[in-house]
């Protein structure tokens, strides 16, 4: 019998493990797994809204499955231990899975795999995505180009297109409904919901991921794209919001940019020379930024301890003590008294999405404004982001601290941001719609005073100098 073990690629479109488990197995049974492990909820950057969306692609990834003949077997346990069990049951010859660029947790998770593969003589076949290399000389064999460019696994349209080309693929799968392979539990039995999810999260599946798609690549949402990832009122639809379908490998991003690329090739014809070197850019920018997250797996994959280490030492420890009773739960409740930011935090609770421009505010509010600790802000943004993707994300948080060596500190001014993106006050009235009243508490801190203070600091640190902040005017 040989896994094909999915982690955080849900999916069964554009799955090179997959397909080549399909090709190369030969006579052998095929297992799709997905394992609930204890490990990975108990993380603090682990929510009920990230489970919400991992199940509810699970169930189409399932109904994949099913239309194959075979089924998706779940259960739930350490990794190490279900293999044992499994292989106790129907001696496995091979696992099949991608690599990941994952939390110190998920990495030690499949240092133990590995470990046990090799005892166990098991082969364990863990095939790279994103054109992301590991080891210290990735940045050396790095080339998404490359990886966008690879012919030799086109995109599956289905399973049951498989299916329907190769009949004998039913007689493989070690796992159908109503199987007596024991594997524990099915999935009305999967782990509770850590915490309550955000009660308009995205929905997770293929199908949604694959609409959505459909809906958004036209070419009138190219053109206006651009212009609306920083305005948080455009940017609700006119973001494509594939974040999260990208986070848990519902989709692939090779399999999003040749959509791209079949709508770009198809507008060009019919447009003027204006609006073609205009789509031309809107494309490009689109498909920069799904390179730069490419880039940022490779960032991580290269330096995996950014998630609890400042990339610059002198950092380490200069928030963690620091806070102020209250001003966390503020922030994280949208009633700092600073309209804007607390339009993005109730927004970010009810729907576990904002935009760009929005992420790095509230970020960059709570740790300099308020100075809170960075790890306390990581992991609670992470648990809020239903997107939440640990190499994008711990480095994102680290340029806002200051503390990074990927990029300068970024720190966004919240009154300057509502200017220019909420000139009319329609964001910050649809989610904040007492900011006017008495009610409304006064701010946490004199806002440019505080960034002006965060500021002096961070740069003393950057520039290898004393941390100024006792000989600084306190901000309460």
């Amino acid at each position: 019998m040989q896994l094909i073990w999915h982690k955080r690629d849900l999916r069964t479109v554009d799955h090179v493990p997959l397909q080549r488990a399909l090709e190369q197995s030969g006579d052998s049974e095929l297992l799709p797994l997905y394992i609930h492990e204890p490990g990975w909820l108990a993380q603090p950057y682990v929510s009920g809204s990230h489970q919400q969306f991992v199940h509810e692609s699970l169930d189409d990834l399932r109904l994949a499955y099913r239309a194959a003949g075979g089924d998706l077997a779940e259960t739930t346990g350490d990794a190490v231990a279900i293999f044992a069990r499994l292989h106790a049951q129907a001696p496995i010859t091979a696992i099949w899975a991608y690599q990941e660029v994952t939390t110190l947790w998920g990495y030690e998770r499949d240092q133990t795999v590995r470990r046990w593969c090799k005892q166990q003589g098991i082969a364990l076949h863990e095939l790279p995505q994103n054109g992301v290399h590991r080891g210290r000389d990735g940045y050396l064999k790095y080339n998404f180009k490359a990886y966008l460019d690879d012919s030799a696994y086109t995109p599956l349209t289905s399973l049951k297109k498989i299916h329907a080309a190769n009949p004998a693929i039913q007689h493989r799968w070690a796992f159908t409904p109503g199987s007596p392979l024991e594997l524990g539990n099915p999935p009305h039995q999967r782990p509770a919901l850590k915490s309550p999810p955000a009660p308009q999260a995205m929905k997770g599946g293929m199908r949604q991921a694959h609409a959505l798609i459909a809906t958004f690549f036209q070419e009138k949402n190219l053109f206006r794209y651009p212009g609306s990832l920083s305005n948080p009122s455009l940017a609700e639809h006119g973001c494509s919001r594939l974040s999260p379908y990208l986070a848990y490998g519902v989709v692939s991003d090779r399999f999003v940019l040749q959509r791209l690329n079949t709508v770009y090739e198809a507008a060009l014809p019919g447009l003027d020379r204006i609006s073609q070197d205009k789509i031309t850019g809107c494309a490009k920018f689109f498909a920069d930024r799904m390179h730069w997250r490419s880039m940022y797996a490779q960032a991580m994959e290269v330096h995996p301890h950014s998630e609890v280490q400042c990339d610059i030492a002198g950092f380490n420890g200069l928030r963690e003590h620091s806070e102020t009773t209250g001003w966390f739960e503020a922030w994280a409740g949208g009633q700092t008294g600073v309209p804007m930011v607390d339009a993005a935090m109730r927004q970010l609770n009810h729907t576990g999405w904002i935009p760009m421009r929005m992420r790095g505010m509230v970020t960059s509010f709570a740790l300099n404004e308020l100075w809170l600790p960075w790890q306390q802000v990581a992991h609670h943004l992470a648990c809020a982001f239903v997107d939440f993707e640990p190499f994008i994300h711990f480095s994102q948080v680290q340029i806002h601290a200051g503390s990074s060596r990927l990029s300068g500190p970024l720190i966004y001014d919240p009154v300057k941001q509502q200017a220019e993106q909420d000139e009319q006050g329609d964001y910050v009235q649809r989610w904040v719609p007492e900011h006017l009243s008495p009610t409304y508490p006064a701010p946490l801190v004199n806002i440019h005073a505080a960034r002006e203070r965060a500021r002096k600091r961070v740069f003393a640190i950057r520039k290898g100098q004393p941390d100024p902040g006792n000989s600084l005017t306190p901000l309460v």
